[in-house]
């Protein structure tokens, strides 16, 4: 089994050590090898530019980052009341999120995998079907 062949469940072990939010490791635990080599090339290339970019260039000015996956779920809730930390908690990953994505397109020319995933397409549709 190719799990086995690169020690991939000693890997996940070891790294979910390091991991605080219960919600990141349920993403690790689901977390299967490549199948496909074309595809792990891919990603690892991206990797590469991700680690050269922040070895390169500026620290992007990020704090930390909450989970607020339960507060954004609970705010589609009609009627819902969220706390002042969940609605400021929102607000900075709104804001996290506007800063990598600039930082991601400054940096298009030396890291282009990087940088196209800053755009994610949403049909003008989708957009009109939440208001």
């Amino acid at each position: 089994m190719i799990e086995e062949k690169l020690e991939f469940i000693k890997i996940k072990n070891e790294i979910s050590k390091f991991l605080v939010i219960p919600y990141s490791k349920t993403l690790l635990n689901n977390e299967k090898p490549f199948e496909n080599t074309e595809e792990a090339l891919d990603y690892g290339n991206l990797v590469s530019e991700a680690k050269e970019s922040l070895i390169s260039y500026d620290i992007i000015p990020i704090d930390s980052i909450d989970n607020v996956i339960d507060d954004l779920h609970t705010a589609k809730i009609p009627g819902s009341i969220l706390s002042v930390k969940s609605i400021v908690n929102i607000l900075k990953l709104s804001i996290c999120s506007r800063i990598v994505a600039g930082y991601l397109r400054k940096s298009s020319e030396s890291s282009p995998k990087l940088s196209s995933i800053s755009y994610i397409p949403v049909s003008y549709t989708h957009l009109r079907a939440h208001e």
